[in-house]
Formats: C-alpha cells, structure tokens, sequence
C-alpha cells in the first residue's frame, strides 16, 4: 500500500473509533439536568427579550436593540432595561415571568403593564 493509502486507512479507523465512543457515552442524571437548565434558562432569556422588545418598540414607536441592563435568576423571571433614544425615550423597563408573559412595562416613567 501507498504511503496516501496508509493515512487514508488510518484517518477512517480514527473516525470509527470516535463515533463508537461517543455512541457509547451516556450522560448522567446530574448531567441531563444541567443540560436541562441551561436550555430553559437560555429559553426564558430568549422568549423574554423577544416579547418585551416587541412591547416596547408598540409603545415608542421606534426599533430598539439590545438592552442596557437586564438580571434574571435563570429560571422564573426576566428582567431588562432600554436606555432611550434622545427624543425617542428616555428609559423602558420590561419584566417578563416564566408562566404569565411580560408582567410590567414602563416607559419614560408611565406604567403600560402591570400584572401581578
């Protein structure tokens, strides 16, 4: 065999090899879990930032992007905060809960939403 032939053999056994390990992985419960977090965590920040953005932008009538400020705890609520544009806004706020959607809205000080 060629020189080219031997990588090319060897290349494909160190492939095969790889996909049986990683076949034959399994995750831990502990694992799965964090996994699990992550993702919902990550999707209430997605959900929450896509929703109140839309709010915000009906109330000021004006695109908005990413926001000044936010905080969470990952796993109920959403917190985020737009610093205006001069003549636009000044300042919106926006909390969106996990289970009922945007539960506050204020901008330049007048309260839009309020849920409890």
């Amino acid at each position: 065999m060629s020189p080219v032939t031997q990588a090319i053999a060897g290349l494909v056994v160190v492939i095969i090899i790889g996909f049986i390990i990683v076949g034959m992985s399994e995750q831990s419960p502990e694992e799965q879990m964090a996994q699990a977090f992550l993702r919902s965590g990550s999707m209430l920040n997605q959900y929450a930032h896509e929703k109140c953005r839309e709010a915000v932008e009906k109330e000021v009538k004006t695109n908005i992007f990413s926001p000044t400020d936010s905080s969470s705890d990952q796993e109920t609520f959403v917190s985020l905060t737009w610093t205006g544009v001069q003549g636009k806004f000044d300042k919106a706020t926006c909390k969106y809960v996990k289970t009922k959607g945007i539960v506050s809205l204020v901008v330049n000080g007048k309260t839009i939403i309020a849920k409890e």
